[in-house]
């Protein structure tokens, strides 16, 4: 059976309390992020969920999701026309952007193990389904039981993330380079995104 994980994001923060009705018609005000820039383009968060716990684990070898973004980027000049077929009328392209990290006992991993997280996939409630972008991804793997990098952002690219209301991130299972067999299941992350949009 596949591994899952299920997390509710929004756009609140994790403190579980809640507004004080003050008996005023007042409405809380949504939380608002600071853009980024790098070599890609300027960040537009949309919602972003910080410190969460979810691990999935393919025998010795445990992966982690500690941060979920979902937000828009206005590609660089250095990159619009590798993007122009999913820039929007303003240069826009959407995405979501998870922070994964690997966690295993290198010394101790059977030999010509190999473990790409970085080239996940997501499948969306509106169908819409895509591997991650390998020009905005950080190379989170693990190749001939050398830890090629630990922890990094992988970044999947949307036309719109208008009407999203959950994801599906299926991370490839590892494997034996040697043999080309798998040494588990595939690991799944669903995440629900109802809150985002609101």
């Amino acid at each position: 059976m596949l591994g899952v994980s299920l997390l509710l994001i929004g756009c609140s923060d994790d403190s579980g309390e809640k507004p004080v009705n003050n008996g005023t018609n007042e409405t809380q005000q949504p939380v608002s992020y600071d853009p980024y820039t790098n070599e890609f383009g300027q960040f537009e968060i949309i919602s972003r969920r910080e410190q969460l716990e979810l691990t999935e684990a393919a025998n010795d070898i445990s992966l982690q999701i500690d941060s979920i973004e979902l937000g828009k980027v206005k590609i660089s000049d250095d990159y619009a026309s590798t993007y122009a077929n999913m820039t929007d009328d303003e240069g826009y392209v959407s995405y979501i952007k998870a922070h994964m990290k690997i966690d295993a006992p290198v010394d101790e991993l059977k030999e010509n193990t190999v473990f790409y997280a970085y080239q996940a996939s997501i499948q969306t409630n509106t169908g819409h389904s895509t591997q991650s972008d390998s020009t905005f991804s950080d190379k989170v793997s693990i190749q001939n039981n050398e830890m090629i990098q630990l922890d990094g952002d992988i970044y999947f690219l949307l036309s719109d993330y208008d009407e999203l209301e959950s994801v599906t991130i299926t991370v490839p299972a590892p494997f034996d380079k040697e043999t080309n067999l798998s040494i588990s299941d595939n690991l799944t992350f669903t995440i629900d995104l109802t809150e985002n949009n609101k």
